[in-house]
């Protein structure tokens, strides 16, 4: 009777091989889920590599603009200072100058100039 099992679970492939067979279609399957874990990590590394390349060219365009905003606000300020010296001049030159009145119309359009 025993020799009738045991051929009988050789037909059917069960038995001893049968339990290393389920390990190793286990491990097949923890090694796809690492495989496919290891790849959407890479995808979203490389996608956030993306982000931070994009953003530090961002800010270095923000640091360039900075710059130039702040040439050109040291250039208008020294205009600025420049025609107040004019305007400064043309009013000691007014107070100077006869009549006064021509000379301070003078000046006050210079200003009035400025002013808009």
């Amino acid at each position: 009777g025993g020799e009738d099992v045991r051929s009988e679970e050789r037909r059917r492939g069960s038995g001893g091989g049968g339990a290393r067979g389920g390990g190793a279609v286990g491990e097949a399957l923890q090694d796809e889920s690492r495989k496919q874990q290891l790849q959407a990590a890479t995808r979203e590394a490389q996608a956030l590599r993306a982000e931070l390349a994009s953003s530090a060219a961002e800010g270095a365009a923000l640091r360039r603009e900075l710059s130039n905003r702040k040439e050109e606000l040291h250039r208008a300020t020294a205009r600025a200072d420049a025609l107040r010296e004019e305007v400064d001049l043309l009013r000691a030159a007014a107070a100077a100058a006869a009549p006064p009145t021509e000379a301070g119309a003078a000046a006050d359009a210079v200003a009035l100039r400025l002013s808009g």
